[in-house]
Order: C-alpha cells, then sequence, then structure tokens
C-alpha cells in the first residue's frame, strides 16, 4: 500500500510540475479540483466483526420495496435474520436479505455489517464503529493518510 502511495505521490507530482526558468514563475493552466465523495457505513464492534459459523443464507432481493418488506422497514439495502428456539437457544443460522450488487455502494462493506447482527451485534447497532468510503480520482492516495476504503 505504501509503494501505491508513493507511486501515486510522484505521479501527481509530474503532473502539477511547473517549470521555472532563472527566477520565472509559469504557471500553466488552472488548479485542477478532484472531487471525491464520502460515504459512511457502520461496522460491528470487533467481537462481531468476523465469518458467520454457521449455516449462511444470503437472498438478494429486486428493489428497495422489498428489502422493506422483509426488512419491516429497517433497512431500505439489507438486514439480517436468525432465530431462536422457544428455550431461547439461538439457531446456527442466519439470512441475508440485500439489494443486487449493482444497487449496492460496498457489497464487502454491507456484508459485513449483516454479518455483524449473524453473530450477535444487537439491532441499535451499540458499539458500532464508523467507517469512510472514499470514491474518485483522488481517492488512492488519500485512502492510505485516512484510513478508508476506496471504492
Amino acid at each position: 500500500m505504501k509503494k501505491l502511495f508513493l507511486a501515486g505521490i510522484a505521479a501527481l507530482s509530474m503532473f502539477s510540475a511547473s517549470t521555472a526558468h532563472a527566477g520565472q514563475r509559469v504557471v500553466v493552466g488552472k488548479p485542477r479540483v478532484i472531487t471525491v465523495t464520502r460515504y459512511y457505513n457502520f461496522l460491528p464492534p470487533v467481537e462481531f466483526d468476523k465469518p458467520y459459523t454457521g449455516t449462511l443464507w444470503i437472498r438478494t432481493l429486486a428493489n428497495e420495496q422489498e428489502i422493506e418488506n422483509v426488512c419491516k422497514g429497517s433497512s431500505k439495502t439489507a438486514c439480517a435474520a436468525t432465530w431462536t428456539k422457544p428455550s431461547g437457544e439461538r439457531l446456527d443460522e442466519c439470512y441475508i436479505f440485500m439489494l443486487p450488487e449493482r444497487q449496492i455502494r460496498s457489497v464487502a462493506f454491507t456484508l459485513r455489517h449483516e454479518l455483524g447482527h449473524c453473530n450477535g451485534w444487537p439491532q441499535d447497532h451499540s458499539g458500532k464503529r464508523q467507517e469512510a468510503l472514499l470514491t474518485g480520482v483522488a481517492a488512492l492516495l488519500l485512502a492510505p493518510m485516512c484510513g478508508a476504503v476506496v471504492l
């Protein structure tokens, strides 16, 4: 990752270098604005952010309305469902319902979030960890500096 970061800095310095001769200052063109879009997702606390060891079912639903119906209004993107026996013992199965990949900003983040629920993270999202997602050209350079994930 460090090599990628250094290569990006080198590339940017080549593009932004101006020529200076004998005290002259030459400015070529206007400064460029690189747009970076940031999204946030909540990851589960570390104790729930791990692979699920039970039987996992993932079902893709067609649209937000179907997700809202299945998830009972708790989400328009995805939700997870587990069941318990009348004795209170959790069944070793989890169902994740989610939109198709093309309709989700980050499938990886969505799955980590929902797997946290499969692992017992409560629906109130207590202990959530906020993570930034970056998109755009500059994201490759900014991500290592701010600990974000590049889409």
